[in-house]
């Protein structure tokens, strides 16, 4: 009986209409893996200029202050194994070589584990400087361990005989993976609870009104409010009802690719030309690519995936698979302030080890509605005042004509803000500052060495009823005893 019902339902799993909803074609895979390393090849870049201050003991985050004071229980990063400088350019060398591997599709099984490995522990290793594109890369590595990525359009595939396979694959996995993407937009919009998004149609233009994170062509469209009260309406109903059209079991094809194609435009369009938002818009639009519907390569373009392999999913690894995405919904409910009773802290323990840990809480339950820039004035020893956030520049008090490119890249304008936002910020502003003094002082002679800096916020809360005047906010001040502050740089730089 148990084996009768069991058949009926592997029968019902594999019928074409399940396979249509829940697979996954193998030719989207590919595009899939390829878009996935480019993503990784530029965030890994990005990281490589700032391996010292952000990975190293040298840095802004000493290993000992992030067991002490900032990582979770559960989170291991082979990276925490030696602090110096060298030992993580070994291991981010390490990743490049391998991301470059998972591009071209060499040993694509093997190397997707070894690069949800490093891509995890990098993420560990500074939590800082981590943005919701992050958990993103993060979360789609870890569902792509247990897919056939390599199965077209690679060196696997190329080198082994050539084997015609069914373009649909379907697993638990392929239903983990489309059901992950969805969460993201389902559990965003759950999350946007304010009148801002759901009545008053203002969240838009409050989001383009942080400078941090507005581009010239977003602060432009602020000249529109009814438009952007149109726009805001609009992408909360993307999120909520947006990804369901992708499962409709009429039109599936088509509908599905529309939907794809609507979320790669709205990420890489919409978001791209208004927001500064770092990998977050990239990594989104990659995600969208399993959406990719067979109707589209063999109606469309015809694109063939031979040479390609096949492919084999243990029952071991389905249930898995089933018992992740469980540990991964439990999660996302929790999110909503729900207390989930079957939910126990082993069990999210275990969500926290695998770093399946997730919160779509962007600009929700509403737009923040702090912004400003930051100014470091510092006084050398010989009397000189210069900004340290510009690099040494002279000190201005007058607003950056756009406040979102005074920031190095991405992951600083992530650290800056978590410097700003943390109720716990001291010992990380103290921290700041030592790093900045080091790094001034090794490069200039003694009379311009540091005296005293000051890390100030220049903030403004954002309103549509007046134009509130910016207030200075001193965040940190420090000092140095000229008598023996040579002593002390020379004595951690030693380290």
């Amino acid at each position: 009986m148990i084996f009768k019902i069991c058949n009926y339902f592997s029968r019902l799993f594999y019928s074409d209409k399940i396979k249509e909803l829940f697979g996954i074609d193998i030719r989207s895979l590919a595009l899939f893996r390829i878009g996935l390393s480019l993503v990784l090849l530029r965030d890994l870049i990005i990281r490589f200029q700032d391996i010292t201050a952000h990975y190293s003991d040298m840095g802004l985050l000493p290993r000992d202050m992030l067991i002490e004071k900032v990582s979770e229980a559960w989170h291991v990063s082979l990276h925490l194994a030696n602090g110096t400088p060298e030992f993580q350019y070994v291991l981010f060398i390490l990743s490049l070589i391998l991301v470059v591997a998972l591009l071209i599709g060499y040993q694509t099984r093997i190397v997707t584990i070894l690069v949800w490995i490093l891509v995890a522990s990098i993420h560990s290793r500074n939590p800082l400087i981590l943005q919701g594109g992050d958990s993103v890369l993060r979360l789609l590595l870890f569902w792509a361990m247990f897919l056939p990525l390599g199965a077209c359009w690679s060196v696997d595939a190329w080198q082994k005989k050539t084997i015609k396979v069914p373009n649909q694959y379907i697993s638990v996995a392929t239903f983990a993976l489309l059901l992950q993407v969805c969460f993201i937009y389902w559990f965003s919009a759950l999350l946007k609870t304010d009148d801002s998004w759901r009545i008053d149609g203002t969240a838009v233009w409050y989001a383009l009104s942080l400078e941090q994170f507005s581009t010239s062509f977003g602060k432009m469209l602020l000249q529109y409010p009814n438009l952007l009260k149109v726009i805001t309406f609009a992408t909360f109903y993307l999120e909520a009802v947006g990804p369901f059209l992708a499962f409709s079991p009429i039109y599936t094809g088509p509908l599905r690719f529309a939907t794809a194609l609507m979320f790669i435009s709205f990420h890489l369009i919409g978001l791209n030309l208004t927001m500064e938002l770092g990998p977050f818009v990239y990594v989104c639009a990659v995600a969208w690519i399993v959406f990719i519907p067979s109707w589209f390569w063999d109606r469309s373009i015809k694109v063939s995936c031979l040479p390609s392999i096949s492919w084999k999913t243990s029952h071991f690894t389905n249930v898995m698979a089933a018992f992740f995405i469980g540990s991964v919904f439990l999660w996302n409910v929790q999110t909503l302030g729900i207390k989930v009773p079957y939910f126990t802290p082993p069990l999210q323990s275990v969500s926290i080890l695998f770093r399946l840990d997730q919160h779509w809480n962007m600009f929700a339950p509403f737009p923040m509605k702090l912004d400003g820039w930051f100014i470091i004035p510092a006084k050398l020893r010989d009397g000189t005042e210069v900004d340290l956030f510009k690099n040494g520049l002279p000190i201005t008090w007058k607003k950056p004509g756009l406040i979102s490119s005074t920031y190095k890249n991405d992951r600083w304008k992530s650290y800056m803000l978590c410097l700003l936002m943390n109720e716990n910020n001291a010992f990380l502003l103290e921290s700041y500052a030592w790093y900045l003094g080091r790094e001034w002082n090794k490069s200039h002679s003694i009379e311009k060495h540091l005296q005293s800096l000051d890390i100030i916020f220049m903030l403004k809360i954002v309103s549509m009823n007046e134009d509130k005047p910016h207030q200075k906010i001193t965040l940190w001040h420090h000092e140095w005893d000229p008598d023996t502050h040579e002593e002390v740089v020379d004595k951690i730089l030693s380290k």
